[in-house]
């Protein structure tokens, strides 16, 4: 019923399209396991999967199983290749669904970025400054770089440069520049390689929401490589594989998007098992202990940190710290007393000193630095009842050279400090003044970390700075669409 009482108009349920070949994929894998008298469990316990694998490949709406769990159940259903031959039409339609959308929907791109911008709501005007305006023009189609005529690697780094040093105006333009290049099935391990870390500078630089379409068409090139790879080559490839699923999954995590995280990170421990990556593995688990930690699941989050120490020696010096530093946070979370919180943090500090001085960037851990931990620290600590300790630690790690994202990240986790220190004006102003990097990089970690903030300033709502942080969130709130909450 309508709000007046009258009949709502019937709707009609729009079904799975048949004629994706994913679709066909799903239900003919779904056929051959019922006419062969299997349930999931069965089936996975037979091809040594678990049964969410056998489920999701048997989902109509959930996209499409990996090449290798295909051929897997292409041999145990006794499907004679058929399997594998739906699998292979999978590929070049996405692709090409991928690059419609790519280059075709460059102004969406530019709304989703600026939607309902906390910019044009009607917030404090000591505010309305710091938050960037949307774009005075959207990207011309004619504009775009075209299918098969990629720009060079060289131009499209000056275009993030100059979005960078220009400020908030060029970044719907920017959009249109940086589309995916194109995945040729010929590409080497180095290429694919080459093409991770320029997506993951595009990260840095402009937010995860500007990669991440460029993630998923570099997984997919990947997959259509290993389909033809063999020998130290395929080694290489799923190594870069487990880098760029792990990659995606941060991504998402940092969009809000929850299932979509797991399932890289799912997928990033599959291809590091297959080249047997301990150290990259461990790295996975690592990077799922964080993710656990935005719902603040302790116990789930130091299991998975404990299992990542597992490899001990295995693992350089930069990633055993990390994996320290992140237990001490699991327990500290958990009860654990000051002291002793304070000795796992120790023991992190030495064994980040032993990274040498040319220690690989694309080693598991090789980048993490001793900025990095004083951040994770300061957050520690505030997880162990040491506000006050947490806020001088940030005060001495933040500066100006992170990335706009991950100042903002910060920023907001100093205020929620700042606020259990009791000092709720100059939390509110922090986070007010942090939000429209946030939004403008498309981060909702950091919104959902704001609004955490919010819960802690309630004693203090009745104050001025709290109630234009609250005005602020709402604003930002009612312009993004509902995701994994």
């Amino acid at each position: 019923m309508s709000d007046d009482g009258t009949s709502a108009p019937a709707t009609r349920r729009v079904g799975p399209d048949p004629t994706k070949p994913e679709t066909a994929l799903a239900f003919e894998i779904r056929r051959l396991r019922a006419a062969a008298g299997l349930s999931q469990h069965q089936l996975a316990d037979l091809i040594g999967y678990t049964r969410q694998y056998v489920s999701r490949a048997e989902r109509l709406t959930g996209g499409c199983a990996s090449a290798e769990l295909v051929r897997v159940l292409d041999a145990e259903l006794s499907a004679g290749g058929s399997l594998i031959e739906l699998h292979a039409k999978v590929l070049p339609q996405r692709t090409a669904r991928r690059k419609r959308a790519a280059y075709v929907e460059g102004d969406r791109s530019t709304q989703t970025l600026y939607g309902t911008s906390v910019g044009q709501a009607t917030v404090s005007s000591s505010l309305t400054t710091q938050i960037p305006a949307a774009p005075p023009s959207v990207v011309r189609i004619s504009a775009l770089p075209m299918p098969g005529r990629p720009e060079p690697v060289d131009r499209q780094e000056h275009a993030v440069d100059d979005c960078v040093h220009a400020g908030g105006d060029t970044v719907g333009a920017w959009v249109g520049q940086m589309r995916p290049r194109p995945q040729t099935p010929d590409t080497g391990p180095q290429g694919h390689a080459d093409e991770l870390d320029r997506l993951q500078r595009i990260d840095q630089r402009v937010g995860s929401e500007h990669a991440v379409v460029g993630a998923e068409a570099l997984l997919d090139g990947i997959g259509a490589s290993l389909a033809e790879s063999r020998g130290a080559d395929r080694g290489a490839l799923l190594r870069t594989a487990a880098r760029a699923a792990e990659f995606a999954g941060f991504l998402y995590r940092d969009l809000g998007f929850e299932e979509r995280c797991l399932y890289w990170h799912d997928r990033a421990m599959e291809f590091a098992q297959q080249a047997d990556d301990g150290p990259m593995q461990a790295y996975v688990l690592l990077r799922k202990a964080q993710a656990a930690y935005d719902r603040r699941d302790a116990p789930r989050m130091l299991d998975l940190t404990l299992a990542a120490a597992r490899f001990g020696t295995a693992l350089g010096p930069g990633l055993r710290a990390e994996i320290l530093q992140q237990q001490a946070r699991g327990e500290a979370m958990l009860g654990a007393s000051g002291d002793n919180v304070q000795r796992r943090l120790d023991e992190a500090s030495t064994m980040l000193s032993k990274i040498g001085a040319h220690a690989a960037d694309d080693e598991p851990g090789g980048r993490y630095s001793e900025r990095l931990f004083g951040l994770q620290s300061a957050l520690c600590l505030l997880d162990a009842g040491r506000p006050r300790e947490a806020v001088l630690r940030y005060r001495e790690v933040i500066s100006s050279d992170l990335s706009r994202r991950d100042h903002a990240y910060f920023s907001i986790l100093m205020a929620t400090a700042l606020a259990l220190s009791g000092e709720p004006d100059e939390a509110a102003q922090l986070a007010c003044l942090s939000l429209p990097a946030a939004i403008a990089s498309s981060s909702r970690r950091s919104v959902r970390e704001a609004r955490t903030l919010a819960d802690v300033l309630t004693p203090w709502q009745g104050r001025h700075h709290v109630q234009e942080l609250r005005d602020v969130l709402r604003c930002v709130l009612a312009g993004q669409p509902a995701r994994d909450e």
